[in-house]
């Protein structure tokens, strides 16, 4: 037994260190031979991490599509086609996801040459650019020019003509038809490719070519029911034409093929709250709350899958504020749903333009439409005619105001502006709308 608190040390003799020593250099100079000198080279560095592969990309943004991440399964695909820039399955996956989250612009501007390229394009890459290309029409903008001609939307020689103008409505039309070109390409390239029917389909729809839109949209179901783009197809079919109903009936059949997917239950829900409105005009109030009810649950399901997603909170909001009845406190839920949206997006154009017209005539504050109103007109990525509302209810607010501070004479500095550019706006509209036309007139007479 030790009396202290350490075991007693061994004195070891110098000459038996020494060949001790000798003997495990001479086992490390063997090992290193057998080996080679890179593993040995630097014996205190980490472990080198693996490279991931393209298909561990791929796999992941499946299995986050199928748990309805969208943002992140689009980031995963995104890094796949980083990795591997022939794989058009992952580029079809990724510019798909890029459209349904609202980024139209990026696509045709990062990948639109790509996705046509003769080499490198297929069935898939040109049935999905004229998604792309159809989803985009309505919020085309000039500075995106160069864009359009690369694509083949604008000629060149005629941009060049001396009288040639930039034409929003005129560009919309033309992105229209080449996204029902670029899908009928694919189609020629693919019959059997559900997702190039059913691209065709909204675009058909889109040029008011309703019956064959419907045939193409079946034609998508026939080919796969068992994806949300064939049903969410001929739900878009219907949907345009104002059969809302029959609308619900196939934007329900698609979120049986996949149901947590948000962006169908916001359409589902804008279609339960298009019901209602129609009631509404009709005189039945009460007959139209259920429907509103139904669009609000819709819109919540949206909110549970991506609490991220401002759309959502924009649909509840606006049908809280707009359509919901007249008590201030239902008005005040849709600014609360409102503002949330902006929280989650500050730069979510729509969610202003509603949130001004809820101030605007849902509260009568005309000092909080004002300022609203006009982020939505300069973020510009808002419809010809919901700008054009814009301008009129500006207009409206600066007359009102300024007639009560500086009386008459002095109501219109302001006010005349925004009430000469929603007639410039409504006017180039390939439908008129004569109930806004009337009201930028109503607003011009008032102030001569």
């Amino acid at each position: 037994m030790y009396l202290n608190s350490h075991k007693p040390k061994r004195q070891d003799s110098p000459w038996r260190v020494l060949t001790l020593v000798i003997l495990i250099i001479g086992g490390v100079y063997v090992i290193r031979e057998q080996m080679g000198d890179a593993s040995w080279a630097h014996p205190f560095d980490p472990t080198p991490t693996p490279t991931r592969s393209a298909e561990s990309f791929f796999d992941e943004a499946e299995t986050l599509y199928a748990e309805g991440a969208l943002d992140e399964a689009l980031s995963a695909f995104r890094q796949a086609f980083a990795i591997d820039s022939e794989d058009n399955v992952a580029l079809f996956r990724l510019v798909r996801l890029m459209i349904i989250r609202g980024h139209t612009r990026e696509v045709l501007e990062e990948y639109g040459e790509r996705l046509q390229s003769k080499e490198l394009g297929d069935a898939q890459t040109m049935a999905v650019l004229g998604m792309a290309l159809d989803w985009h029409a309505l919020f085309n903008t000039q500075d995106l020019l160069p864009v359009y001609v690369t694509l083949g939307v604008v000629d060149q020689d005629e941009v060049q003509k001396a009288d040639w103008v930039y034409d929003p409505e005129r560009i919309g039309r033309r992105l229209v038809q080449t996204a029902q070109k670029l899908c009928e390409r694919a189609i020629r390239l693919d019959n059997d490719l559900p997702e190039a029917h059913a691209y065709l389909a909204e675009a058909l729809a889109d040029r008011g070519r309703y019956e064959e839109a419907q045939a193409a949209a079946q034609t998508a179901i026939n080919l796969n029911p068992n994806i949300p783009d064939t049903h969410r197809a001929m739900a878009y079919v219907y949907e345009v034409q104002g059969e809302y109903a029959q609308a619900i009936e196939y934007y329900q059949a698609a979120i049986q093929t996949h149901s947590k997917l948000d962006f169908l239950y916001i359409a589902l829900g804008k279609n339960y709250r298009a019901i209602g409105f129609r009631e509404q005009l009709y005189g039945q109030w009460e007959e139209a709350q259920p429907y509103f009810e139904q669009a609000v649950a819709a819109f919540e399901q949206a909110i549970k899958l991506d609490p991220q997603n401002p759309s959502s909170y924009d649909e509840i909001g606006w049908t809280y504020g707009h359509f919901m009845g007249e008590k201030r406190e239902t008005k005040q839920k849709g600014v609360d749903y409102l503002e949330e949206a902006l929280s989650q997006d500050p730069e979510y154009a729509m969610a202003y333009r509603h949130l001004g017209q809820v101030y605007y005539y849902g509260l009568r504050n005309y000092e909080e439409a004002i300022p609203n109103l006009e982020k939505a007109i300069e973020l510009g990525d808002i419809p010809a005619v919901d700008k054009a509302m814009c301008h009129i209810m500006l207009g409206w607010s600066y007359y009102t105001l300024d007639v009560r501070e500086h009386g008459t004479e002095k109501a219109c500095v302001n006010a005349t502006p925004h009430f000469e550019s929603a007639l410039e706006v409504l006017l180039k509209l390939p439908q008129r709308e004569l109930d806004l036309e009337n009201l930028a007139h109503q607003g011009l007479d008032a102030c001569q």
